[in-house]
């Protein structure tokens, strides 16, 4: 696993090259293609999968485009957002389309029957979407013979809580928390898109907390709500605690981890 490069990018080593679960961020694409030289010569990259369509995470996809990757896997969605020119307004920016070699090649639809699976170096790649989380294209990515799942977006643990009443962070977004429990054990490794590795039980817990927190912020379940007011005052004062309680320090230095090994993993090499 690299950090640092954006959104965490995880790397699978295989005798006959590479496979990559996102490519971090444009700034930072550099970094993360020297590293991999450093570390794999001139391994060629044969699969890249992108979680969702973020920049934070697609971003380096031209410099491992230009390093010849064969096939890039995602949601349809996140391909028709990464082909599309399109304005965010709380942002106020506008999102330029991504070149073509950049765009994932390999897609799958919300209604196509999962999970997914394909064989890269002999290895089992499990993949689907996780609906109702951080976009309406997120992907997951499990490792099972390392007993590990890349969530992407959809987990985050370096930034919780999250401050927006409807995602809850440092767990998974949405309903995205159960798809991802049900694949898990109490062993499971869960990368999220920034920060440490996270135990199975550790995201439930938090996505637990998280949903609390945000069902405090709706008018309807606080007493400041239920009188009228603004309660927005309140959750924020939560969210604060939560923060002060939970957060973690996400450290913007390229750096790279290995998973270490316990009863049911076998590690992944990076």
């Amino acid at each position: 696993m690299v950090t640092g490069a954006g959104g965490n990018v995880v790397v699978l080593a295989k005798p006959e090259g590479l496979l990559l679960v996102d490519s971090g961020s444009a700034e930072r694409a550099a970094d993360l293609v020297g590293l991999l030289g450093q570390k794999f010569g001139a391994a060629p990259i044969g699969v890249l999968f992108n979680t969702h369509w973020h920049l934070e995470h697609t971003g380096g996809n031209d410099a491992i485009a230009a390093r010849g990757v064969k096939t890039i896997v995602a949601h349809e969605n996140t391909r028709l957002w990464m082909s599309t020119k399109f304005y965010v307004e709380w942002e106020d920016k506008y999102y330029q389309r991504r070149a073509p070699a950049s765009r994932p090649n390999k897609t799958f639809f919300t209604s196509d029957k999962q999970p997914f699976e394909l064989t890269f170096g002999g290895e089992r790649v499990v993949y689907g979407q996780l609906t109702e989380a951080h976009t309406d294209g997120d992907v997951y990515v499990h490792l099972p013979e390392h007993n590990v799942i890349v969530a992407g977006g959809a987990v985050t643990a370096a930034r919780y809580p999250c401050s927006t009443t409807s995602r809850a962070a440092g767990s998974a977004h949405g309903g995205g928390d159960a798809e991802l429990i049900g694949l898990a054990d109490a062993s499971t490794l869960i990368i999220p898109d920034v920060g440490p590795p996270q135990s199975a039980p550790t995201s439930k817990r938090r996505s637990r907390c998280c949903r609390r927190c945000a069902s405090a912020s709706k008018p309807s379940r606080c007493r400041a709500g239920r009188r009228g007011h603004d309660c927005r005052g309140y959750y924020e004062g939560v969210r604060r605690a939560l923060q002060r309680r939970f957060c973690t320090v996400h450290h913007q230095c390229l750096s790279e981890h290995v998973v270490e090994s316990t009863p049911g993993h076998r590690g992944i090499e990076d």
